[in-house]
């Protein structure tokens, strides 16, 4: 059967990395022997699809739908609707599991409610078949006069049975592993997602994580994991990889760290990378082990420095644990990242005074902050609407950045906004390289990574930010004063065009 598979992100998404939702459904459904292709909205348009649609004529066109993406799939699905009248319109993905009617009533077919592997694989033999889906557990559908929903479908127990994730049917794959999300990331780059499950309840991504997953964490092995770097390796080159697992920097998974570690070393995986860690459940030990197993830095999402709003979260840190983890990374030679939220409906100045004073504190290698968004389905935004606390519903351009504000807080919107990109942390400074032996390796490894490539404009990108601000500026001024006398500028000039 011929399956067309759409990510719906538009030009303005980030260019990073494949959506592994969809390249992990591609994946088992190539194994069961279907036609699959896939349409990334990054680089393709509506006329594309058009044409894509018209050519291909796919039995089954199925989108994945974050809530933030939702409005745009409904209208994909309108344009799909208009060039196949039989094709089998499917949506799947967190939105999907969330409110799967708002699809239902805008013509899609079925909805894919929760893990998408195992469903799809049903849906598409029920449909070669011409049978009912009314069996299909995993889904809400659309029977011709409402909307049904089935059983759920239990979550797959062994994500090792799972094929390995269809990279290679994503057209402009080596486009986006050569984009990184952080001034160190060795290209090619990517992400990969080796866990699924949470059993912590954050009130910005909860009870919502639960319903796509679940709150025990299944993880694949260490081996399949070593299969799965091998692969990104040999088949696209890629130097560094970024876990966006919640929970791989455990104590719990000391016993998987060890292992993977030994793998990495015995079957000389040169793959670097790193993950995300909670402050309460990372230790001295663990940390040692991941940096043998080939990890360089570690993400924290501190969100706050003051206690209260932490409490608010739901985060169950504490503002000592996260100076512990931070403490250690910096004696470990590990560099530490610091994901901050602003903009909590509790939250004061004295509240963000306090957020600026542990940032000091625990000097980070790199700050990403963000907005509170509240998105449907989680703690935060049932408590807005319990309090009566008004705040932006619209799905439209709905986002983490650091330019919106949707909640009627005690902090004006442009207080947040400067504050948010004041914050920003993520190119590296000459003192830093110089002073820090850990952040030297970091940095002269991804110079060399650019030149050896043949990056020679974003080698010098890279030298030129590290400048102190004042000769940053004058470097720049000198530049265009004698770029048109001196031709190794002029020559220079050009080569940045490139």
């Amino acid at each position: 059967m011929r399956i067309l598979l759409v990510y719906p992100g538009g030009t303005g998404t980030l260019p990073f990395g494949v959506p592994l939702g969809i390249a992990s459904v591609a994946g088992v459904l190539r194994e069961s022997d279907h036609d699959v292709s896939i349409l990334d909205f990054r680089f393709e348009d509506e006329a594309g699809m058009r044409e894509i649609v018209r050519r291909d004529d796919p039995r089954v066109i199925g989108f994945y739908a974050s809530t933030d993406l939702a409005n745009s799939v409904v209208r994909l699905g309108e344009i799909a609707r208009s060039e196949t009248g039989d094709a089998c319109l499917v949506v799947g993905g967190p939105h999907a599991t969330l409110d799967p009617e708002y699809f239902l009533s805008r013509k899609f077919d079925v909805a894919v409610i929760g893990e998408g592997e195992a469903t799809m694989v049903e849906l598409a033999a029920k449909l070669e078949r011409g049978d009912s889906f009314r069996s299909i557990r995993g889904i809400a559908w659309w029977d011709g006069d409402g909307t049904v929903e089935n059983e759920r479908r239990p979550f797959i127990e062994d994500l090792d049975s799972l094929p390995l994730p269809a990279y290679d049917l994503f057209p402009n794959v080596a486009q986006t592993l050569s984009s990184n999300l952080f001034w160190s990331n060795l290209l090619p780059f990517t992400h990969v997602l080796v866990s699924r499950g949470c059993p912590f309840s954050c009130s910005f991504c909860q009870p919502t994580l639960d319903r796509m997953f679940g709150k025990r964490v299944r993880r694949m092995s260490p081996k399949r994991v070593v299969e799965l770097l091998q692969f990104l390796e040999s088949r696209f080159g890629v130097k560094e990889v970024f876990f966006e697992d919640d929970l791989l920097l455990s104590t719990a998974t000391r016993g998987w760290l060890s292992e993977l570690a030994r793998l990495m070393s015995e079957q000389s995986v040169r793959v670097r990378w790193w993950a995300q860690a909670r402050a309460d459940s990372t230790d001295r030990v663990l940390l040692s082990l991941a940096k043998k197993a080939g990890c360089y830095m570690v993400m924290c999402g501190v969100e706050s420095g003051s206690q209260r709003v932490l409490d608010f979260y739901r985060k169950r840190i504490t503002v000592s644990q996260v100076r512990s983890l931070f403490k250690m990374c910096r004696e470990l030679g590990l560099m530490a990242v610091a994901e901050i939220i602003y903009g909590a409906p509790v939250e004061t100045k004295a509240d963000i005074q306090k957020t600026r004073k542990l940032l000091r504190e625990i000097r980070p290698d790199g700050i990403s902050p963000c907005i509170l968004t509240p998105y449907p389905g989680t703690y935060v935004y049932d408590w807005l609407v319990e309090h009566d606390i008004r705040f932006d519903t619209a799905l439209d351009g709905l986002d983490r950045t650091v330019h919106e504000k949707r909640i009627d807080s005690p902090l004006s919107a442009s207080y947040l906004r400067r504050l948010a990109l004041s914050s920003v942390q993520t190119t590296p400074s000459l003192r830093l390289v110089l002073t820090r032996s850990y952040y030297r390796r970091a940095y002269l490894e991804k110079l060399h990574n650019l030149l050896s490539s043949g990056r020679f404009r974003k080698a010098i990108f890279l030298l030129f930010l590290s400048l102190p601000k004042p000769f940053m500026w004058l470097a720049t001024l000198t530049y265009f004063r004698l770029a048109r006398r001196l031709p190794f500028l002029v020559a220079l000039k050009n080569l940045l065009k490139h």
